[in-house]
């Protein structure tokens, strides 16, 4: 699947144009991980460009007043989130991840709008209000411990756009679709669009 195409998948849940979506993605030249090196401007782990896009674009359309992320590695994700936030002139994020950041996160100029948390999601999640709008998990992706996360997103935040990366990898996917199974049934999608080998989900309320 290319981006475009995905974007239109998105923009039909989301109920917003399509062109606009684009649009919105087109703005947002971070980059990513790639698996060529001279591609790549993020480390290993960290999502490609085109979910960045991805995300990007829905923060864009979606306007939330709060994101929660599950999950920041080295701050990859984040960008594209706070990039968007900063774009929309409005919103928080939230991060929450027990490892910490790997290497210097996303950048200073963008941090006003960030709230990083070094701790267990599972945890933190309980006590921020059911107010929050998005959340992006990027968590440790086993079977078990996905299902677990995503219980207490819908039980404590209940968003209106949930999205779940590695949905489609070769690696890890299966135990976030049986995850997303078991707690969204059928109520969520998910696209992956090359070059990327991960795949994002979602589910829209």
């Amino acid at each position: 699947m290319n981006l475009d195409d995905a974007l239109r998948m998105i923009a039909s849940d989301l109920k917003t144009d399509p062109e606009k979506l684009i649009a919105y993605a087109a703005e947002d030249t971070l980059g990513g991980f790639n698996i060529v090196p001279w591609l790549s401007r993020w480390p290993v782990g960290s999502m490609y460009e085109v979910e960045g896009k991805m995300l990007y674009a829905m923060v864009r359309a979606l306007k939330p007043a709060h994101i929660v992320e599950i999950g920041v590695w080295h701050g990859c994700s984040t960008t594209h989130l706070l990039s968007a936030l900063a774009k929309n002139e409005f919103g928080l994020l939230t991060s929450f991840d027990l490892n910490g950041i790997q290497g210097s996160g996303p950048p200073e100029k963008l941090r006003d709008r960030w709230v990083f948390h070094h701790q267990d999601a599972d945890f933190g999640m309980r006590e921020i209000a059911k107010s929050v709008d998005m959340v992006f998990e990027d968590g440790f992706h086993e079977r078990k411990e996905t299902e677990a996360t995503l219980r207490i997103v819908m039980t404590y935040l209940n968003p209106r756009l949930l999205t779940v990366h590695d949905s489609e990898h070769r690696y890890v996917g299966a135990n976030v679709k049986g995850a997303l199974h078991a707690v969204y049934g059928a109520k969520w999608k998910s696209a992956l669009v090359s070059p990327s080998d991960c795949g994002l989900a979602w589910s829209i309320k």
